[in-house]
């Protein structure tokens, strides 16, 4: 799958996601907010802080001083860092994508491997095999070449201790 293609299906997923959110009440929308994130931040509490300290940090410096107005500025601000988060977004989205189809192969090319040394363990164990029994189907002719030749002797001995 080439990059454009995982694009286009992350968009589709986003958009599948906005017209799931529009039928969704304002309240629904809070719990499922709410309980992602407080997962999230269970999973990956460095990151949390992390994210939080940079938010308040631009929040900070995008919010004006004491006495000041919001102005038309400050929303174009915010609208830009709402953007650079989406993109943000957007790309760990693609990296993750990235590195489950990465896991995909490298655990294809394992059960490959796993395969082919399966295959050529079996191959030796059945030469083995056939080589073991060649060697008993030796011993066996080679028994009952000296058993016959016993049996002939004991047989012989038998007829000439009786005429």
């Amino acid at each position: 799958m080439t990059v454009d293609e995982k694009r286009d299906e992350l968009r589709s997923r986003i958009e599948e996601a906005e017209a799931r959110n529009a039928e969704r009440s304002i309240a629904d929308y809070a719990r499922n907010a709410r309980d992602e994130t407080v997962s999230f931040v269970k999973r990956h509490p460095v990151a949390a802080v992390t994210g939080a300290l940079a938010l308040g940090a631009v929040l900070a410096l995008a919010v004006p001083r004491r006495g000041r107005k919001f102005s038309l500025s400050m929303g174009r601000k915010i609208g830009v860092l709402g953007t650079l988060a989406a993109e943000i977004g957007l790309n760990y989205g693609l990296n993750m994508l990235d590195a489950g189809a990465s896991a995909a192969r490298s655990g294809k090319n394992r059960i490959e491997e796993f395969g082919d040394t399966m295959a050529s363990n079996a191959r030796s164990l059945g030469r083995t095999a056939g080589e073991r029994a060649s060697g008993a189907n030796d011993a066996v002719k080679t028994l009952r070449k000296s058993l016959t030749r016993k049996a002939g002797g004991a047989l012989r001995d038998l007829r000439s201790r009786t005429h």
